[in-house]
C-alpha cells in the first residue's frame, strides 16, 4: 500500500490535507479497474486537517474536515491527499477522527426522492436549508406524509444502514423495520428502528410489505427485498444493480427500482455535521487499525456483522 504526497493533476479547487483516518469499503480496491495504477489506494471516505487550500475555499489551513472523494481517483489511505472543495465537510466537533473517517456519512441519500421535502422544526435551520437537492439527497421531513410510510432496511448496523435508519426516523417515517445480526439488535433499535429482525433467525419468514426497501447486502437478500415491496413501492440497492436480482415471481405490481451510488456533496455533509452536533444523529465505527495492519483491517471488513465500518488510522 502506498503512502505519499499527492501533488499531481491539481487545479484551483484542490485542497491538500493531512489524513487522520479512512474507512474501508468492500470491493473498493477494484473500483478503478485493471488499467488503474498499481497498487490501488483505498479509503475514499476520510477525515483529516487542511494544510493548503485556495484563498476562496471555505476550508482554510487548520480546518478539520471529513470527506467522500471521487471514486474516479485513488483513495486517501496515505499521509497526504487532495480533495475538491465540493467533496469536503467540516468535521463535527463531537466526532472523533475515527468516526469522521467512517464511511457512508452521505450514503443514506439512497432514500433520495422517496420522501417529501418539508423540514420539521426540530431540524436545525442550516440543516433543513441544505437538504433540498432533488433526486440526490435524503429529504428530511416532519410532515404527516411519512407517518403512514413503511420502510425496510437490510444490514442496518452496517456503514450505510445505520445512517438510513437514523435519517428515516428524522424523516418521520411511521414504521422502520431493520435487519441485522443477533449481536447488533440492541444497537439498531437504539438508532430508531421500530422493529429489529435477526436476519439469521427470521430470514424469508416475513409477509410484511413496505413502501420502500433499502438493501445494503445484494445477492439473495436483494432478491428477497423485491418481494417485500408493496404494489407501487420502490426497491433501492447500494450493493448491486437492483434489476439484475429481480426474481421472476413474487414481485408486486408497479414496483420500481434504483441502484444508488455515493456522490460527493459538501452541502450534504454540512447537513450531517449539523445533525451530529445537535445530537440528533450519531456515527459509529466497528474497529480501527493502524495503516501497517491494513491486511488485518481488510480481513475484518470482509468478515460481516459489522457495526459501522472498519477504519484505518494514519495520524
Amino acid at each position: 500500500m502506498s503512502m505519499g504526497l499527492v501533488g499531481q493533476d491539481e487545479d484551483d479547487d484542490d485542497v491538500r490535507k493531512i489524513v487522520h483516518a479512512v474507512a474501508l469499503t468492500i470491493g473498493e480496491l477494484g473500483w478503478l479497474g485493471p488499467a488503474a495504477a498499481v497498487p490501488p489506494i483505498p479509503g475514499y471516505e476520510m477525515s483529516g486537517t487542511v494544510v493548503e487550500a485556495p484563498k476562496t475555499s471555505p476550508f482554510q489551513p487548520g480546518t478539520e474536515v471529513y470527506a467522500c472523494t471521487s471514486f474516479a481517483r485513488q483513495g486517501n489511505a496515505r499521509e497526504f491527499t487532495i480533495a475538491l472543495t465540493e467533496e469536503l465537510g467540516q468535521r463535527p466537533e463531537n466526532l472523533s477522527w475515527e468516526e469522521g473517517g467512517h464511511g457512508a456519512l452521505i450514503g443514506s441519500n439512497g432514500l433520495a426522492g422517496s420522501l417529501p421535502t418539508t423540514a420539521p422544526p426540530s431540524i436545525p435551520p442550516q440543516a433543513s436549508s441544505t437538504w433540498h437537492q432533488p433526486q440526490r439527497s435524503l429529504s428530511i421531513t416532519g410532515c404527516g406524509a411519512n407517518a403512514t410510510k413503511r420502510v425496510l432496511i437490510t444490514a442496518a448496523a452496517g456503514g450505510v444502514g445505520l445512517w438510513a435508519v437514523q435519517l428515516a426516523r428524522l424523516a418521520g417515517v411511521g414504521h422502520i423495520t431493520a435487519t441485522c445480526g443477533e449481536g447488533n439488535v440492541g444497537f439498531v433499535r437504539s438508532l430508531g428502528a421500530h422493529r429489529v429482525v435477526d436476519y439469521a433467525a427470521n430470514r424469508n419468514n416475513s409477509r410484511d410489505k413496505y413502501d420502500l426497501v433499502l438493501d445494503c447486502v445484494g445477492g439473495d437478500v436483494l432478491r428477497y427485498a423485491w418481494t417485500r415491496a408493496r404494489h407501487g413501492g420502490i426497491v433501492i440497492s447500494v450493493a448491486a444493480p437492483a434489476d439484475q436480482f429481480r426474481p421472476e415471481s413474487g414481485v408486486g405490481m408497479d414496483v420500481r427500482s434504483a441502484w444508488f451510488n455515493v456522490e460527493a456533496n459538501s452541502r450534504q455533509l454540512q447537513a450531517i455535521t449539523d445533525l451530529i452536533e445537535a445530537e440528533m444523529a450519531r456515527a459509529a465505527f466497528d474497529s480501527a487499525f493502524p495503516l501497517a495492519q491494513h491486511e488485518e483491517a481488510f480481513g475484518n471488513a470482509y468478515s460481516g456483522h459489522l457495526r459501522g465500518k472498519v477504519v484505518l488510522r494514519l495520524a
